[in-house]
């Protein structure tokens, strides 16, 4: 069942002050989900979707502690953090809809030093709850 569900994983390490992942395909997939581990020091997250190679456009997202229950949406605009324990970015598929975009990115700016994201690729049009 979880290899259906997050079929595949991604490790982005970080170590610099602003750590933008590699594009993920939501052409066929669900959702990606990101991991960022706990900070002690601000943190702005933002998300990129793209379509082709003219067109982006900052895109809003889901996202939530790893204790909660609910999913909260985030604008377009991002979000800012102060310290933080480890929490869930969700990126699914409709939110890109409406433009047609295909791609999503995700930006970390602060304090990634010795901190890896994992991205969570989620096959099929599911989103965990």
């Amino acid at each position: 069942m979880f290899n259906k569900l997050f079929y595949k994983v991604t490790e982005i390490e970080g170590g610099a002050d602003k750590v933008t992942t590699p594009e993920f395909s939501l052409a066929e997939n669900g959702a990606v989900v990101f991991l960022i581990g706990a900070s002690d020091s601000p943190l702005t997250i933002t998300a990129k979707g793209y379509k082709g190679e003219d067109t982006e456009k900052a895109i809003s997202f889901n996202t939530k502690g790893l204790a909660d229950i609910k999913w909260t949406e985030v604008e377009a605009d991002g979000i800012e953090l102060t310290s933080t324990p480890a929490f869930l970015v969700a990126i699914p598929h409709d939110f890109l809809a409406h433009d047609e975009l295909d791609r999503v990115t995700l930006t970390i700016d602060g304090d990634t030093d010795g901190k890896a994201i994992f991205a969570f690729e989620v096959g099929g049009r599911y989103i965990p709850e």
